[in-house]
């Protein structure tokens, strides 16, 4: 692949990582009944801002270790998730391809 642009050689399946990027984008978020509604009740104004910073920090103690990617979603692919303990739930869908945007309606 020396001579080739970069964009021009396949990666082998093995180097991406078993989900959608839409997955992992809802992964982020898993703790926003937890983190935001405490923010949303306290009085404090540095309660709230620590609470929304822990929110913030949460999402991307996700990512420590992983190293693969995650696939690209297909245009008009869609995502569900529905968490009843969390009273947590997510719907995603691929909108567009080049440039790639995801519509992602969270809703806790």
């Amino acid at each position: 692949c020396v001579d080739k642009e970069w964009y021009k050689f396949t990666i082998p399946i093995i180097s991406n990582e078993a989900l959608s990027f839409m997955q992992r984008c809802v992964e982020g978020a898993m703790y926003a009944d937890q983190l935001l509604t405490k923010s949303s009740n306290s009085s404090d104004p540095i309660d709230r801002i620590k609470y929304i910073a822990g929110f913030f920090v949460s999402s991307l103690s996700t990512h420590i270790g992983r190293f693969s990617k995650p696939f690209n979603p297909i245009l008009g692919e869609t995502f569900e998730f529905l968490s009843q303990e969390k009273n947590f739930r997510a719907v995603c869908e691929q909108v567009s391809h080049h440039p790639p945007v995801s519509a992602i309606y969270m809703q806790s």
